[in-house]
């Protein structure tokens, strides 16, 4: 699929969102948790299955979305921000659930998680999807915006990084 078809998705949902001026993320989840009817609860914790950076978790009343604290700030609100745009986009795939439950469940019985979850992996144009996203709501939250298309800090204005065409 070309590029044209996820910016214009991924634009439709951030101008779906209030992004609020000035920024304030607590405000933005608030505003995400109103959007999808249930509430949303960003956590990061110190360890993450291999490779990983944040992931999301969601049930019927709560949508989970855990960040690694091994970074800055910024990134970790990123990566939440990628998160939360797979979960508006309904993206199926992820973490495998052993690894979730044993990182961030290990309490409860990995079969349970499994079939909480069913998700096995996320496709390179979900994460390209999710990227975007996260890249446009940065981009929209930012001081003195113009509201101009996000060319995602590249210089060439394109997105080969992500595969995607301007």
């Amino acid at each position: 699929m070309r590029g044209g078809a996820l910016r214009r998705r991924c634009r439709a949902r951030a101008n779906a969102l209030e992004i609020p001026e000035p920024w304030d993320f607590e405000q933005f989840c608030t505003c995400v948790a109103g959007h999808t009817g249930r509430a949303l609860q960003v956590t990061p914790v110190p360890a993450m299955p291999e490779g990983l950076c944040g992931m999301y978790l969601s049930t019927a009343g709560t949508d989970y979305v855990y960040t690694t604290t091994r970074t800055t700030p910024f990134h970790r609100e990123h990566i939440a921000l990628h998160e939360i745009g797979h979960l508006l986009a309904s993206h199926k795939g992820g973490v495998g659930a052993v690894d979730l439950a044993a990182t961030l469940l290990p309490d409860l019985n990995p079969a349970l998680v499994r079939a909480v979850l069913g998700r096995a992996s996320y496709t390179s144009e979900q994460e390209r999807e999710a990227e975007y996203f996260a890249t446009l709501v940065m981009e929209r939250a930012k001081p003195g915006r113009t509201g101009r298309l996000v060319t995602a800090g590249c210089p060439s204005g394109r997105w080969d990084r992500f595969g995607l065409q301007t």
